[in-house]
């Protein structure tokens, strides 16, 4: 499925035509725009919905209900999709999420779907995740996914782990003391394949906090970042710092669906390393899910 994946999807038809030569089994698809192909040697009717195919997934299904009506179909046997189900996010905007008692009712055995990074499950639904960690707060198993159809024991899937997936590790620092903090970091360490992603937390005056880039001299081989677990909250430092400035003059600041992506995007753009190119991507994803 094309857009959202920034080209990766056509380097692995790249790749697979290039196998292809190799292994003549390998039956490689790859679709740009919704469709229906039937399968002969398998006798199966597979559906293909690629991401971002309309602006709201009420259009996609009755794009998806006419295309059934064209071929004469009531049902097709399997679902492959690009897209996120109610089930799997409770926030966001109704519009851009595909109802699942839609796609069960016409689809026969097995609806794969993806977008969402953590495997899950839903009656028949299944979201394989992604097969790598790429970012905190992932730290679940990741992997694959194995199905079958079978018409006489019945259909079942299981979770194929990525025993190689990248580590993301949050170390919450038990001491303020820094060679406490370093020791108790390094018990951690020990344990990580290089490459290992890990995660600071403690308050934001904490030594380590504050030396995070010596960290980076001194353990190399692992990628480290931070985060404040100060008491005081976002929200509570916003309403002291409005209590403080209050006057007769104070206009407070509304943020809604109007303006709240234009605020977001404002304050990241004073940042270094954020390339216009992410920027957009990033608008687009905001816009869509706030």
């Amino acid at each position: 499925f094309p857009s959202h994946d920034t080209n990766h999807c056509r380097q692995i038809e790249a790749l697979a035509k290039a196998l292809n030569y190799l292994d003549s089994r390998l039956d490689f698809k790859y679709y740009e725009t919704l469709e229906i192909e039937y399968h002969e040697r398998l006798d199966v009717h597979m559906l293909f919905i690629p991401d971002n195919h309309a602006p709201t997934t009420d259009i996609t299904y009755d794009a998806v209900v006419n295309k059934m009506k064209q071929l004469g179909l009531e049902k097709v046997d399997l679902t492959f999709m690009h897209g996120t189900f109610q089930y799997q996010l409770r926030y966001g905007k109704e519009e851009h999420k595909h109802n699942e008692r839609q796609y069960l009712d016409i689809t026969r055995h097995w609806i794969f779907v993806g977008h969402i990074h953590v495997h899950s499950f839903f009656e028949r639904i299944v979201a394989q995740g992604s097969f790598d960690r790429t970012t905190h707060g992932e730290e679940g198993d990741k992997g694959g996914v194995l199905w079958e159809i079978n018409d006489i024991e019945g259909n079942s899937f299981r979770f194929k782990p990525n025993t190689r997936a990248k580590k993301f590790v949050t170390v919450k620092l038990e001491s303020d003391d820094a060679d406490k903090s370093i020791k108790q970091l390094e018990r951690v360490l020990e344990r990580l394949p290089n490459g290992s992603a890990v995660r600071i937390m403690a308050a934001k005056t904490h030594p380590l906090m504050q030396g995070i880039d010596e960290l980076r001299v001194l353990y190399p081989f692992y990628v480290f970042s931070k985060e404040s677990i100060d008491a005081e909250t976002d929200d509570e430092a916003s309403l002291r710092l409005i209590e403080s400035v209050r006057d007769d003059g104070y206009v407070p600041i509304i943020i809604d669906e109007t303006n709240i992506v234009d605020m977001i995007l404002g304050g990241l753009s004073t940042r270094k390393g954020l390339l216009p190119s992410a920027r957009e991507r990033l608008k687009g994803l905001l816009t869509e899910y706030l």
